[in-house]
């Protein structure tokens, strides 16, 4: 198991949904069938009958409006693709996930949390499941992501006193946010992992007196050639240990003591 001698546990941690997710090198053996058959090695976990998904991917090419002679404008261009078809599996509660579909495998967690050794020991178990219906390809990419809502009891909210995040404002910081979102996408120093930090505003939820904000953190490493679980575990494990320093680097102690 990996060590988390290091890692803060909250009684009520902010996180709306938590996964673990390998892309592999090449699709699976896949046929019309394989979805049920997925069904009949997973139903003991996961009863509810699976949902097919479609996945769609937008792509957005920005560029500086302009007129040009003739009237013509050019703009930002948008592109909706579609992407491969994929099987979600849940249990009774609807809140433990296997996601699968040709090129990717997937152990989902929505609130509340199961915690870190759950959720990995689930993975595990889905992928051995998996390659018992399908022989699992060499897996090229492994992605953690952790989506946290942090709701902090309003009206207003000063974003210093909770995170470690610099939220600029007009008026040399003295206006107050309407809305905001930062994205950075990162490369750590092993010049191997990459990690996709998005805060932003949050709408809050209906009925809610709080101030809320996103704070998601994706942390994978790609062009990998990894051929058995447990090499992929002990790449999910050190995965894991950078998710937990990053998020514990975002926030202050009065976000702490909202999550207890």
């Amino acid at each position: 198991m990996p060590d988390d001698s290091a890692r803060r546990e909250y009684p009520k941690p902010p996180i709306e949904e938590a996964l673990v997710q390998v892309t592999f090198a090449e699709p699976l053996a896949w046929n019309v069938a394989t979805p049920g058959v997925l069904f009949e090695r997973f139903r003991l976990e996961y009863p509810q009958e699976p949902v097919a998904q479609e996945q769609l991917q937008a792509e957005v090419q920005l560029q500086v409006e302009v007129q040009i002679p003739g009237g013509a404008q050019v703009g930002p261009n948008f592109a909706l693709n579609r992407g491969a078809q994929r099987y979600i599996y849940k249990d009774d509660s609807q809140h433990r996930l296997v996601v699968v579909n040709p090129l990717t495998l997937s152990a989902n967690s929505l609130r509340p949390y199961e915690g870190w050794p759950a959720l990995r020991e689930r993975f595990q178990s889905a992928a051995l499941l998996t390659g018992e219906v399908a022989p699992l390809k060499p897996v090229r990419r492994v992605a953690l992501r952790y989506i946290n809502r942090v709701k902090v009891p309003g009206p207003r909210v000063d974003t210093d006193d909770y995170f470690n995040l610099v939220v600029r404002t007009a008026e040399n910081g003295q206006a107050t946010f309407r809305g905001f979102m930062h994205r950075v996408e990162s490369v750590l120093a092993d010049n191997e992992t990459v990690i996709v930090f998005t805060f932003a505003s949050l709408a809050p939820e209906q009925e809610s007196q709080s101030v809320d904000f996103l704070l998601d953190l994706e942390v994978y490493r790609d062009g990998l050639d990894l051929h058995s679980l447990e090499e992929i575990t002990q790449v999910a494990d050190a995965l894991k240990r950078i998710e937990n320093d990053e998020f514990e680097s975002c926030i202050k102690e009065p976000a702490r003591e909202l999550f207890t």
